[in-house]
C-alpha cells in the first residue's frame, strides 16, 4: 500500500555570508610622502629663521658688535624662537600641554645646568636631541623656549645666553631635520616611534 505521506524537498542551503573583508587592507600602510611632501613652505621660513638667527653666532669671531648689543642678540633668539616653533608647529597644536611640560623639564634643566655651562649644556642638548629623532615631539622649540625662560629668570645677559641657547638649538634642528628624511618613502606618520635601526 503507498504511504501517504508526501515526499518533502529538502530546504534550501542558507546562502553563504559574505566573505570579511580583509585584514590586510585595515593594516595597510599609509602612503608614502615625497620629500616635497615633507618639506614645505613653513619649513623653508623656519629654516630661514633658523639661519638668520645663526648668522650673529658666526660672525662673533670676526666682530665684537654682538658682544656689545644686546639688540641683537634678543633678534636672535627671537628668530630662533619663531623659527623652532614654526618647525615644531604640528606637535604644539596636537599635544600642547606635553610641549608645555617639555618646555618647563627643559627649562629646569637650563636652570640646573647653567652653572656648569658649556659643559652642562650636553645633559639638555643629548635628551632633546632623542627625543626628537625617536619620537618626534618638539623638542627643539621647548628647548629653545624653556632655556630662553631660565636664563631671562636668572638674569643672564642676552649676549651671554645667546650662544649657549643657540648651541643647544642646533642638534634638535639636526634631529628634527634627519628624521623627516629618514621618513621620507616610508609611509610613516609624524608620531611614529622610530625603534633601532633607525639612527
Amino acid at each position: 500500500m503507498p504511504s501517504s505521506k508526501r515526499s518533502r524537498t529538502p530546504p534550501a542551503a542558507p546562502a553563504p555570508a559574505p566573505a570579511a573583508p580583509a585584514k590586510a587592507s585595515a593594516s595597510a600602510p599609509p602612503p608614502a610622502r615625497s620629500l616635497s611632501e615633507t618639506f614645505n613652505q613653513e619649513h623653508v621660513a623656519a629654516g630661514g629663521l633658523i639661519l638668520a638667527a645663526t648668522v650673529p653666532a658666526l660672525l662673533l669671531p670676526v666682530t665684537d658688535r654682538l658682544a656689545e648689543s644686546s639688540v641683537i642678540a634678543v633678534s636672535a633668539i627671537v628668530m630662533l624662537t619663531l623659527g623652532t616653533l614654526i618647525l615644531d608647529r604640528r606637535q604644539w597644536m596636537v599635544a600642547g600641554r606635553r610641549q608645555m611640560l617639555l618646555t618647563l623639564v627643559f627649562a629646569a634643566l637650563a636652570a640646573a645646568t647653567s652653572p656648569a655651562v658649556p659643559i652642562g649644556l650636553i645633559l639638555p642638548l643629548l635628551l632633546a636631541s632623542v627625543l626628537e629623532f625617536k619620537r618626534g615631539w618638539g623638542a627643539a622649540s621647548a628647548l629653545v623656549l624653556g632655556s630662553g625662560v631660565a636664563y631671562a629668570v636668572f638674569g643672564i645677559d642676552p649676549t651671554t645666553s645667546y650662544p649657549y641657547v643657540l648651541a643647544m638649538a642646533w642638534p634638535a634642528i639636526g634631529a628634527n631635520l634627519m628624521r623627516r628624511i629618514s621618513l621620507v618613502n616610508s609611509g610613516a606618520q609624524e608620531t611614529t616611534v622610530l625603534r633601532r635601526g633607525r639612527w
